[in-house]
């Protein structure tokens, strides 16, 4: 990598116009979050971490070399720098050697590589806009999910993972089962996962659950869990405020 040094605050706001231009150009379409360039009087943690990212493309910087760079580049402070949120949280094609991401075989811990400002990270899914799920926005769905189930990933048209003997169909699951099925309210299911998976659990827009939807998953539960949640909801009832 490059070696730190101070690049100046006309240079930092140059970069981050640079890296503003190819994110309007490439990436906001696809929901990656741009940083502020400023925090009050002080350039922002998050772009100072990106600049520095990308004046070593394609190259692993560690967290220290990061923390380096923002500390003599104007940020107020770097005790809650985390890198790994631009990509995680905000959609940035970094890799990240804590998740063993392929290409970072051979790079130092606690490192980061930013691979291009054209491309969103592979797998990233952005906070959906509200609206009713008719064809088009159904057929984006699909796009954004590479045309796999979200719940189990069988591909549409391929053996089902569940049971390979048959061809698996994508239907319009709903994340919360007892809401209407809008945009904000579908995950694409394969015809297994809705029939047997889909009534209970809420469903994350990425297709974890995220809560109970049907009582039955407790009663199906062992006896130690079961024991846990009782105390869980009797601590939380009994905690409610008295309405009398």
């Amino acid at each position: 990598m490059k070696p730190i040094e101070r690049i100046g605050p006309k240079k930092v706001a140059s970069i981050y116009d640079e890296i503003a231009e190819q994110h309007k150009k490439h990436l906001a379409i696809h929901g990656v979050k741009l940083p502020k360039l400023m925090t009050g009087e002080f350039f922002s943690l998050k772009a100072l971490t990106l600049i520095c990212l990308y004046l070593n493309l394609g190259e692993p910087v560690t967290k220290a070399d990061v923390t380096e760079f923002c500390l003599i580049n104007g940020a107020k402070r770097t005790n809650d720098l985390q890198p790994r949120h631009l990509a995680t949280q905000d959609g940035w094609n970094i890799l990240l050697k804590r998740n063993s991401d392929i290409g970072t075989e051979t790079w130092p811990p606690s490192s980061y590589g930013l691979l291009n400002i054209t491309t969103p990270k592979p797998g990233f899914r952005s906070s959906r806009r509200k609206g009713t799920l008719d064809e088009d926005s159904w057929t984006e769905l699909l796009r954004e999910f590479n045309n796999c189930c979200a719940t189990c990933g069988s591909e549409a048209g391929k053996p089902n993972r569940h049971d390979p003997n048959s061809i698996t169909k994508l239907e319009k699951g709903h994340c919360d089962p007892d809401l209407p099925l809008n945009l904000e309210n579908c995950i694409p299911q394969c015809q297994k996962c809705n029939r047997d998976l889909g009534s209970e659990w809420v469903w994350d827009q990425r297709g974890k659950p995220r809560a109970i939807n049907d009582p039955g998953v407790i009663r199906r539960s062992s006896e130690s869990v079961r024991r846990q949640v009782l105390e869980i909801l009797i601590r939380d009832f009994r905690a409610e405020p008295d309405d009398n």
